[in-house]
C-alpha cells in the first residue's frame, strides 16, 4: 500500500458513490470552512434517465434524511454550510447524486435530481487488471494486483467495473453531475470550472464489497465534438469531493487525438476542466401572473458553454459566472422554452442584475384553486401535484395558510394536465383530477379526500416479496412528557385462518427524544398461534422517521431501509431471504 504524507491542518474524507466505499486522501488543498451555517429548505423531485419518479429514494441535506414517495417528490430542511449546500441522493439500482446549491436565506429551492442506472461495464482480473470500455469510447485502464479493499488489504479475486460518461455539452448537466462546478485549486483559491469530460467509475468484488487501488489507474475521457476547438493541450483533473460539495484539483490530463488520457490514484467523479475566476451573479425573475420557478442560464460566449441553475419558488437566483467575459443571459420555463434573452456582461466585480420580468409565453399557464379536507375545512399543510399528458416530470405547488394555491406552470405544448390534492396533516390524497389546459386554469375547490395512507407495516422486496400487514395497533408505552426517550410499539398479526396466527411487536425507541437529533433502537418480538404455515424474521435496515407524531391521533411513520427479511416455512423448514429491501411502519398512534 503506497505511503501518505498526513498534513496536521487538513484530511480530506472522500466517499463513493456507495456509503460504504470510503477512501482517505490526503492533500495540501486547504478547503474553506464555513463561516456560518444557514437553514435550507428544499424540495423537488427524483427520476430516472426516463423522467420517471423514483420511490424510496434517500434524500440527505447536513444532518437531515427523507425518503422520496410514491410520485419522486421529497421535502427537507435542515442546517448547511452557508456557501454551497451538497445534498446526497441514493436509490437501489443507481449511482448516487449530489447536487449543490447556493443556499439563498430564507427561500424555497426546488430541485430537479436526475439518476443514472448503475450498470455494469466490465468484470475484470484483480491479478491481470485491464481495461473497461464505455459505449462512447472512454477507458478505464487498471495495472495487474492494483486493487485493495477498504481497510487496505490486497484483494485477489474478480473486480466489477461500474462507470458512466457525462457529457458536459447536455441539456440537462445540472440534473444529474455532482456539485455546481465550484472547485478549488492547489493554491487553494475557489474557481469557477469549465468541463470538457466527466467520468465516474466505482469498484466492487463479486460480493458487492467495496474496492480501491493501490497503484494508479488510467483514464481516457472522450470530448464532445462541439468542445475540441477549445480542448488545450493539458488539463487540470479534479475530482468531487463528498463533504464539501466542492471539485478538488489533483492531476492533469494530456489531450491525445481527440481525447483526455491522465492517471489517478484513487476512484470517485473525475473531470477535465479549465478553472476561472468568476463573480457572483444574482437576481429575480418574474412573471406579472405569478410565482413560479424558472431556469437561468448564461452561456460564455467565447467559449460557447453553458452555466444553470434554478431560480427559488419567487423567483430569486445566485450563481457564479466568469468574469471580464462577455455573456448571454437566458430564461426558461419547467420544458426548457425560452422565455427571455439579454447580452449581458462583461462583469469585473459582483452583480445584481435585479428584478427581470418575462414576457407572457403560451407554454406557460397560471394555475389557481382552493384546497379543502373531507370536511369543507381548507387545508393549512397541503400540496397540489401537477403532471402534464406529454411531460414525464412533474411539478409541486405549495398551498397557503388559507388552503389557496396559485402559480405558474410550465404545459410543454400539453392538452391536459393531471393534479392531486394533498392534505399531509391527515395524510389523505384526492383522487387524480384531469382539466384540460388553459392560459388561465381554474380548478376551484378541490377535496383532498378519498384516499387515506396505507396504516399497517409494509415489507417492499421488490421484485421478490411485498406484503402489507394490516390493521395495525401503534401504542406509545409509559409515556410521559418528562421522559428521555420515545416509544413506539407497532403489533400487527399475520393470519392464517382458524387459530393459526402469528402476532408481531416492533417497537422502536429513540434514545435522544429528539426529532431533529435522533439516536433510534429497534427490537421485535413474536407469539405464535397453531400451526400458522410460514414465521416472517425481518432484521437490520437504517431507521428513517417519515411523519413524527407524537400525541394521541397523530400520524406515525417510520422505516427501515436496507432491511433483511427471512422466511420460514413451518412444513418444511426451508428459509427464504431477502436483501436491500424497505420495511415501512405506519399508524395513528392510541
Amino acid at each position: 500500500m503506497r505511503p501518505y504524507l498526513i498534513l496536521s491542518f487538513i484530511l480530506l474524507t472522500l466517499f463513493s458513490c456507495r456509503k460504504d466505499n470510503i477512501e482517505l486522501v490526503n492533500t495540501n488543498i486547504d478547503i474553506p470552512q464555513p463561516t456560518i451555517s444557514v437553514e435550507v429548505d428544499g424540495h423537488g423531485f427524483v427520476f430516472d434517465q426516463n423522467g420517471d419518479g423514483i420511490e424510496g429514494a434517500s434524500v440527505s441535506l447536513g444532518a437531515e434524511n427523507t425518503l422520496t414517495n410514491e410520485l419522486g417528490y421529497f421535502e427537507i430542511k435542515a442546517l448547511t454550510r452557508d456557501d454551497l449546500a451538497t445534498f446526497k441522493v441514493e436509490a437501489n439500482g443507481f449511482f448516487s447524486s449530489f447536487p449543490s446549491i447556493r443556499p439563498i436565506k430564507e427561500k424555497t429551492h426546488q430541485l430537479n435530481i436526475q439518476m443514472q442506472r448503475r450498470e455494469l461495464t466490465k468484470t475484470l482480473s484483480s491479478q491481470t487488471g485491464g481495461t473497461a470500455t464505455l459505449s462512447n469510447g472512454s477507458e478505464v485502464s487498471f495495472a495487474a494486483n492494483a486493487f485493495e479493499t477498504i481497510d487496505g488489504t490486497a484483494y485477489s479475486g474478480n473486480v466489477n467495473v461500474y462507470s458512466y460518461y457525462l457529457d458536459p455539452t447536455r441539456e440537462d448537466l445540472y440534473e444529474v453531475m455532482p456539485g455546481n462546478l465550484t472547485a478549488v485549486n492547489q493554491e487553494s483559491e475557489i474557481q469557477l470550472l469549465e468541463s470538457f469530460a466527466m467520468l465516474n467509475v466505482e469498484l466492487e468484488t463479486e460480493a458487492g464489497e467495496a474496492l480501491q487501488i493501490n497503484q494508479d489507474a488510467q483514464l481516457v475521457f472522450d470530448i464532445p465534438e462541439a468542445l475540441i476547438a477549445n480542448a488545450p493541450s493539458e488539463i487540470p483533473l479534479w475530482f468531487f469531493d463528498e463533504q464539501s460539495g466542492y471539485w478538488v484539483e489533483e492531476g492533469k490530463a494530456q489531450l491525445n487525438n481527440g481525447v483526455y488520457v491522465g492517471d489517478v490514484s484513487h476512484f470517485t467523479f473525475w473531470n477535465c476542466d479549465v478553472p476561472n475566476d468568476f463573480i457572483e451573479l444574482t437576481g429575480q425573475v418574474v412573471d406579472p401572473r405569478a410565482e413560479s420557478v424558472f431556469q437561468v442560464c448564461v452561456t460564455r460566449v467565447s467559449t460557447g458553454t453553458e452555466i444553470c441553475t434554478h431560480t427559488t419558488e419567487d423567483g430569486y437566483f445566485d450563481g457564479f459566472v466568469p468574469n471580464d467575459e462577455d455573456l448571454i443571459l437566458n430564461v426558461y420555463d419547467h420544458c426548457r422554452t425560452p422565455l427571455y434573452t439579454a447580452n449581458i456582461g462583461p462583469y469585473s466585480e459582483n452583480t445584481n442584475l435585479g428584478l427581470i420580468t418575462v414576457s407572457a409565453n403560451s407554454s406557460v399557464s397560471s394555475i389557481s384553486g382552493l384546497v379543502v379536507d373531507c370536511d369543507g375545512n381548507p387545508v393549512s399543510n397541503g400540496r397540489v401535484y401537477v403532471k402534464l399528458d406529454n411531460d414525464p416530470l412533474a411539478q409541486m405547488i405549495t398551498v397557503d395558510a388559507d388552503g389557496s394555491f396559485s402559480s405558474l406552470i410550465s404545459v410543454c405544448n400539453s392538452t391536459e394536465i393531471i393534479i392531486k390534492a394533498f392534505d399531509l396533516e391527515n395524510l389523505i390524497e384526492s383522487d387524480a383530477l384531469t382539466y384540460p389546459v388553459e392560459s388561465n386554469i381554474d380548478i376551484g375547490t378541490v377535496a383532498a379526500c378519498g384516499n387515506q395512507i396505507t396504516i399497517g407495516v409494509e415489507f417492499d422486496f421488490e421484485p421478490d416479496f411485498n406484503q402489507l400487514y394490516t390493521p395495525v395497533t401503534l401504542t406509545r408505552p409509559s409515556q410521559n412528557p418528562q421522559d428521555s426517550a420515545h416509544t413506539y410499539e407497532f403489533v400487527y398479526t399475520a393470519d392464517f385462518g382458524g387459530s393459526n396466527k402469528v402476532i408481531y411487536t416492533h417497537t422502536f425507541i429513540n434514545w435522544t427524544a429528539s426529532a431533529t437529533n435522533p439516536l433510534w433502537a429497534s427490537a421485535y418480538s413474536t407469539e405464535i398461534f397453531g400451526a400458522p404455515d410460514e414465521i416472517l424474521v425481518p432484521a437490520g435496515g437504517d431507521i428513517q422517521v417519515l411523519e413524527y407524531g407524537q400525541e394521541v391521533g397523530d400520524a406515525f411513520i417510520i422505516e427501515m431501509t436496507n432491511a433483511n427479511a427471512t422466511i420460514e416455512n413451518t412444513q418444511t423448514g426451508e428459509v427464504t431471504t431477502y436483501a436491500g429491501g424497505v420495511i415501512r411502519f405506519s399508524g395513528v398512534i392510541q
